[in-house]
């Protein structure tokens, strides 16, 4: 909370969009979110969500808020499955990711490898793209950051260094930080700065989660 940018970039009547990509194939998240969220809480107003940039009352940070602030802000929820949901068997995908000089070769396993690669199916680029370079701040929440999704973490990581930010929830301290730093080629000095973790366990219970 002392180095984060993020809520400086917040006030009153601003608009927040999340943009929650499950990689679940089910939609129990979704189904959470949306009984959660009322779209129009106010009859003469815009604003649906409060946001305190400052919950824990920190000091001596980048914000000059403390727990009391709460700004009224107009948001939206939209929800993403890149790898398909099981109400529609067909958009399941399982695999590798992004292996294009393999899926290349007219051979057998250069067809096999296609069929079998996660990013080429869900034409990520095209589908993602527009939302992370509007991302100021990414939050990673349940993942192993594994090889399966690489493709995923090299978006984020070049965001990183336009100036976004991430947090990671590390469940009993797996090391997430380090994971995503792996897939950083350059400038790795530059993002680790940007990487907050979140430390929790069965005896650590989380306050904040999906309220900042």
């Amino acid at each position: 909370m002392k180095k984060i940018e993020f809520p400086q970039k917040t006030d009153n009547y601003i608009k927040i969009d999340y943009h929650i990509f499950n990689f679940n194939y089910s939609t129990l998240a979704d189904n959470y979110f949306y009984w959660l969220f009322n779209y129009h809480p106010y009859n003469v107003s815009k604003n649906n969500s409060h946001f305190y940039p400052n919950p824990s009352n920190i000091s001596g940070g980048k914000t000059s808020t403390n727990s009391d602030t709460n700004y009224f802000i107009r948001s939206s929820i939209n929800f993403h499955h890149p790898h398909g949901q099981l109400s529609i068997p067909e958009s399941i995908l399982f695999g590798m990711s992004y292996n294009k000089k393999t899926y290349c070769n007219s051979n057998f396993e250069g067809k096999l490898s296609q069929k079998l690669d996660k990013a080429y199916w869900s034409m990520h680029t095209d589908k993602v793209k527009p939302f992370i370079q509007k991302t100021d701040l990414f939050v990673i929440f349940g993942h192993s950051i594994g090889e399966s999704d690489q493709c995923w973490w090299e978006e984020i990581i070049d965001q990183l260094k336009q100036g976004s930010e991430l947090i990671i929830y590390d469940y009993e301290g797996k090391g997430l930080k380090k994971k995503i730093l792996h897939y950083c080629k350059d400038d790795e000095n530059l993002i680790s700065d940007r990487i907050f973790v979140i430390d929790f366990d069965e005896t650590k219970h989380l306050k904040y989660s999906f309220k900042f």
